[in-house]
Formats: C-alpha cells, sequence, structure tokens
C-alpha cells in the first residue's frame, strides 16, 4: 500500500496537468466518492493530493467502486476514464459483470491495474469490454515503475498522438544516448520526472508499445506477444526487438520480436514485430515490457498520403484530449 499511495501521489502532483479534470473513489466494504470531478489547479491538486487513501482493508467492492466512478463522471462521462486499482477478487455486490453494460453505455474506458496475484481474475473481462488497458504489478518488486506507468499510459492515451508527452530527456542535446546521474551523500528515496518534446512538432520521436494478444489462455496454449514501433503515424522497420515476459512463478523471459511476416508475425514490414510465446510455468498474470535499440538497420517507411478534401475540418470532441477527464477508482 506505501508503494500504492506513493506512485498515486507522484501521479497526481506532477503528471495532471492544470485544467484537467479528475475525481478519486474508495471502495472496501462499500464505496465512498472522496473528491468529485474537480478541475485541476495548485490548490484543487494539493485537495485532492490529502485525500488519497494510505491503509487498506475490509472487503472489495470494486463493482461499487465502478457505480461510484461513473456517478463522479456524471455527464461529462462520454470520452472519460476510470482507473480502477485493485489487490483483491470482488466480494461484494454488485458485481463487475453486472456493472459492465452501464460502462459501455455511458462510453466510460476502464484501465485496471491489477496489484499482486489475488487482484480479482474478472479484470480482463472489464477492460476487454470497455476498451481498456491492464496493467499488472507484482507485490514482491520494490519499485514503483510500473505502477507509475500505469497511471502515466492511462493519462497519455486519451491525449492527440501529436500531443502524447514521452518519457525520456529533455533539453535541446543534439541526436544520441544520453545519461543522466544523480548521486545522493544519504539515504533519502529520490524521484525525479524527465520529459522530452520535439524541436519540430511535426517531427515526432519514436515511440513503442507492448501486448500479449489474447487476455486469457487456458493451458496448454500459445501466447502470441507484440510491439509496434511508430515514428508518428510511422512504422520503424528494421528495429532490434526484445521483449521480457514476467511470469508468476521464476525467473524473466526474453523472446526476439520480428517483423518478417513469419511465424507469429502476420504482416511483413508493417512496425508491429512479433512472436510466439510458450514458457508458461504456472496460473497467473503474466506481463511484458519491450525494449527497442536501433543497431543501425533502422528506418522509417513513408506511409502513401490521401488526397486531401477541401471540406472543413470534423469538430472536435467536447473533451479535449489534452485535458482528460479521469476518476482514480
Amino acid at each position: 500500500m506505501q508503494l500504492l499511495h506513493r506512485s498515486s501521489t507522484r501521479f497526481v502532483a506532477d503528471r495532471i496537468p492544470d485544467g484537467a479534470k479528475v475525481g478519486l473513489v474508495k471502495f472496501s466494504d462499500d464505496a465512498t466518492i472522496l473528491a468529485p470531478l474537480t478541475v485541476i489547479d495548485a490548490t484543487t491538486k494539493a485537495e485532492i493530493l490529502a485525500k488519497i487513501p494510505t491503509t487498506s482493508g475490509g472487503y472489495t467492492a470494486i463493482g461499487k467502486g465502478l457505480q461510484y466512478g461513473l456517478q463522479v463522471l456524471g455527464s461529462q462521462s462520454q470520452g472519460g476514464m476510470i482507473v480502477l486499482v485493485t489487490d483483491g477478487e470482488e466480494n461484494r455486490s454488485p458485481t463487475i459483470k453486472e456493472v459492465i453494460p452501464s460502462i459501455q453505455q455511458s462510453g466510460v474506458t476502464v484501465n485496471a491495474v491489477a496489484f499482486g496475484d489475488k487482484a480479482s481474475i474478472h479484470l480482463e473481462e472489464l477492460i476487454k469490454a470497455t476498451g481498456g488497458v491492464g496493467f499488472y504489478f507484482n507485490t514482491t518488486e520494490n519499485t514503483t515503475a510500473k505502477i507509475d506507468m500505469a497511471f502515466l499510459s492511462s493519462m497519455t492515451s486519451q491525449y492527440d498522438l501529436k500531443e502524447q508527452p514521452v518519457t525520456v530527456i529533455v533539453f535541446f542535446f543534439q541526436p544520441g544516448r544520453w545519461e543522466i546521474e544523480f548521486h545522493s551523500s544519504g539515504h533519502t528515496e529520490l524521484s525525479w520526472v524527465v520529459t522530452s518534446e520535439p524541436r519540430d512538432p511535426n517531427d515526432q520521436p519514436v515511440r513503442a508499445k507492448s501486448w500479449i494478444g489474447d487476455l486469457e489462455l487456458t493451458y496448454p496454449a500459445v501466447a502470441r506477444v507484440y510491439a509496434q514501433v511508430s515514428k508518428g503515424y510511422e512504422p520503424v522497420l528494421g528495429a532490434s526487438v526484445v521483449a521480457t515476459v514476467d511470469r508468476p512463478m521464476g525467473s524473466l523471459v526474453d523472446i526476439e520480436l520480428m517483423d518478417n511476416g513469419a511465424g507469429a508475425d502476420g504482416t511483413r514490414d508493417d512496425g508491429i514485430y512479433s512472436a510466439y510465446f510458450t514458457q508458461f510455468n504456472g496460473n497467473g498474470r503474466y506481463s511484458v515490457v519491450a525494449r527497442v535499440v536501433n543497431n543501425g538497420q533502422a528506418g522509417v517507411r513513408l506511409q502513401p498520403r490521401l488526397q486531401l478534401s477541401r471540406s472543413p475540418p470534423l469538430p472536435k470532441p467536447s473533451h479535449p484530449f489534452c485535458k482528460p477527464d479521469i476518476v482514480l477508482s
């Protein structure tokens, strides 16, 4: 719980921009709205930080927490997002299955963070039904890096592609590999936020995202592991991509992903690198992280452009992507 509180606090304090709207819901035996949907500024951010729970206990009313999350979003639910964090199996009504129809009707996306191996087995069903993404955090880890990434990905997934921040190195440096070192004379915890933006907003950085193809598998089974590497909307070809799979038991497994149209890879040179994964070692959740390296062979394939019409642009949605509505539940 200490790691979760630390990561949640850092997310609200450092990553949610002014003008975004955030609410906060806590659930155990029942559910409670700790903060209504609030426009973030210096004052309201401090108020929400003070309300983030520091302890957990009781039963696990996930369905009730989701209902209260929808209540917080209210009339602004269309296009909103609920970030659900839980470490237990649901044991109070309503169930996740019972509230999924109302979530789908509302137009809300639910991203779920499974905090430990006892988190509800129904989370995968929830994210699949609402178009969300699932994240798994192993409670034996002593770092908040994966939880931080889950929160950051949930926020930036609502941005337009050109507005998505990239967590690499900043400043007006020349292209290449850069390293930053921090030194401390004591044992005080040190954290930092590093942000990168292109000098030219039309010159987008390279981004990568990885996932496992099937949310649920029954042994014996074969899973497909994917990583999409792109620069803006263009695929990056010829990169060296290695996926690391975190298993419920035992050591991590590294597998090389290919974009050659063979085996698990459906289409050659589309920027989506793939491989089969078979080294299952038990029931539970499996997570994947991809590492992408340019060994001198990588490049961008320019896609043919469609002829643009002279029609006026489509109106923007009522909720700007750069100021997402998020409920932490």
